[in-house]
């Protein structure tokens, strides 16, 4: 017996079966890349919002080198550079069991913050003088500690031509020589507080920066030199004393 055919016009039922797979699969390929193209204009995903975010919190916080103080600069040099245990700030760090180096801050100017460092309070060896650029501080310069210098007032700054300063530190006074070297003969002593203002210099000898003081008939060891605002009060010229075996 003769197998129906469909109307004329109408698919048979395998063609119609493929016709629906076909749409099927169409509206599937429609949907995904509706989807993709979405995700993508909306910045969605866990993954790529989760990144995104953390570019902008980067943009708009400062690097850490930006946040961290002068102290914590200062650490991080003693580990890094001088490769040392740090101990904490000097006060506390005179047990006997205590390692590594401790710090002291001794001053501030402007920009600029200056520490003593070494194993302990009576023990210094070196100073760090660190300076802010950018927001950033940053050793500038360091100096090795002079036992006979370490107790005078404030901080040993670099000095300057025309510069106002106070004497301190010697005990009594601070001898002025003839010619910028210890091996010359001492004319003068400028007693503790006096103020002198710079007038030539420096002339580095025998292990010193020397500067000739305004009205001073010779030179002084810089060593004992300390800015006018960096000190406590100083006293006005007074009565040349006896010179003092201090540089």
């Amino acid at each position: 017996m003769a197998s129906k055919m469909p109307p004329l016009g109408e698919p048979s039922p395998l063609k119609r079966r493929a016709i629906w797979a076909g749409t099927v699969v169409g509206i599937v390929a429609v949907v995904g890349v509706a989807a993709f193209v979405f995700i993508n204009m909306t910045g969605g995903g866990g993954g790529d919002n989760g990144d995104k975010s953390n570019a902008q919190d980067g943009g708009a916080t400062a690097t850490p080198s930006e946040t961290v103080d002068a102290e914590q600069a200062l650490v991080d040099y003693i580990t890094t550079k001088l490769s040392q245990e740090y101990a904490g700030d000097c006060t506390a760090a005179l047990m006997p069991d205590v390692k590594g180096l401790c710090s002291a801050a001794r001053g501030e100017r402007a920009n600029r913050k200056a520490f003593l460092v070494g194993p302990s309070s009576y023990e210094y060896q070196l100073w760090v003088f660190m300076r802010k650029e950018g927001g950033v501080w940053k050793v500038e310069s360091t100096a090795p500690v002079k036992p006979e210098t370490v107790n005078a007032p404030g901080a040993p700054w670099p000095l300057e031509k025309g510069a106002k300063v106070v004497v301190g530190g010697t005990g009594t006074c601070l001898n002025v020589r003839v010619a910028p070297s210890i091996k010359e003969a001492a004319v003068d002593c400028i007693a503790d507080g006096t103020v002198i203002i710079l007038e030539d210099g420096p002339v580095t000898a025998d292990g010193y920066e020397w500067w000739r003081p305004e009205g001073r008939s010779g030179w002084v060891a810089g060593d004992y030199l300390r800015y006018a605002d960096d000190n406590a009060t100083p006293s006005p010229a007074s009565a040349t004393p006896t010179p003092a075996p201090v540089e």
